[in-house]
């Protein structure tokens, strides 16, 4: 669990007025449950390797960078042209005048 390997503080106070670590003693492990190993995965077999998980991103649309978090087994990409608009609304607009494709 996230608890025994060290990335949870089990002592931190919750809402429900106990710390993280009792609330998790009263929580079947996710190997005795019957979920899915593919959805809760152990600790020992991580989606990706240790340091893929979030990445940093900057350029053109992202002038004082931006981070993103990595789900998934595939990283999709996409290389074309961006429109840029000063507002939420411009964007609306032409997307509802049709001037987006």
């Amino acid at each position: 669990t996230l608890l025994v390997g060290g990335l949870l503080h089990g002592d931190a106070l919750t809402v429900t007025g106990k710390t993280v670590a009792q609330n998790l003693a009263s929580v079947q492990p996710a190997a005795e449950s019957g979920a899915s190993s593919e959805v809760l995965r152990p600790l020992s077999r991580p989606l990706s390797a240790a340091g893929n998980h979030i990445i940093v991103l900057r350029g053109n649309l992202a002038t004082k960078s931006a981070v993103m978090k990595l789900s998934g087994k595939e990283m999709p990409s996409f290389e074309g042209p961006a429109i840029v608009y000063d507002s939420e609304m411009d964007a609306f607009e032409a997307i509802q005048q049709g001037k987006v494709t």
